[in-house]
């Protein structure tokens, strides 16, 4: 009996084992609709103006939510139209200044049927959570991206190029019926399902 008793001891002991999880504090979610917009702004400029130039991005006037992913995404644009990276100002041709009027998320929600709530206190049991009761609801985020960027000759600073307003988005939306019937409709491409990704999907190794 001491034996069971023992053994029973020991499997409640291993059931109330847990491994604490890291919770960054911004989601993926969050940080890919961002990126992505960039991107789609991005890609709309014309950086032929580089080509044969030693070219700083000067980032001084740009300030925004991942500013490190669009100076870099901007980097990586100017390398592959034959531009010449340069790590100091006094050593380029051509600086380019980026800046930023947007670069955010925007989210809304819709339910129809009971939301969530929080019932009134109950003697000796406190609050209690009353669960959300939805026919149909829908949760959607929105993010968009407004980068210019502005080119002029280092030694005159002459005015070499202006951008205008380059505006990207995407979003990602979420819908459920009969609380447990969902899916997700997106533009991010990271966050679309591929049963049966194929190899020739794979974005291709640029060699120089």
């Amino acid at each position: 009996m001491m034996a069971g008793i023992g053994a029973a001891a020991l499997l409640l002991g291993a059931g109330c084992t847990q491994t604490g999880l890291t919770k960054p504090t911004r989601s993926a979610t969050e940080q890919l609709l961002i990126s992505t917009a960039a991107d789609r702004a991005l890609e709309q400029a014309d950086f032929s103006i580089v080509n044969g130039k030693r070219v700083f991005v000067d980032q001084s006037y740009f300030n925004a939510l991942d500013k490190e992913y669009v100076v870099g995404a901007i980097r990586d644009l100017i390398s592959k139209n034959g531009g010449m990276l340069s790590g100091k100002t006094n050593e380029a041709d051509i600086v380019i200044e980026p800046r930023a009027g947007a670069l955010s998320i925007d989210a809304s929600s819709t339910v129809l049927g009971i939301p969530g709530s929080t019932a009134a206190p109950i003697p000796l049991a406190g609050a209690i959570q009353l669960p959300e009761i939805a026919l149909y609801k829908s949760e959607k985020q929105y993010s968009i991206a407004k980068i210019a960027l502005l080119a002029y000759e280092r030694e005159s600073g002459k005015h070499v190029a202006s951008s205008g307003p380059l505006v990207g988005r995407a979003n990602i939306k979420y819908y459920k019926f009969l609380g447990y019937i969902g899916y997700t409709k997106t533009t991010v491409p990271e966050r679309k399902r591929q049963k049966h990704p194929r190899k020739e999907d794979a974005a291709p190794v640029e060699k120089q």
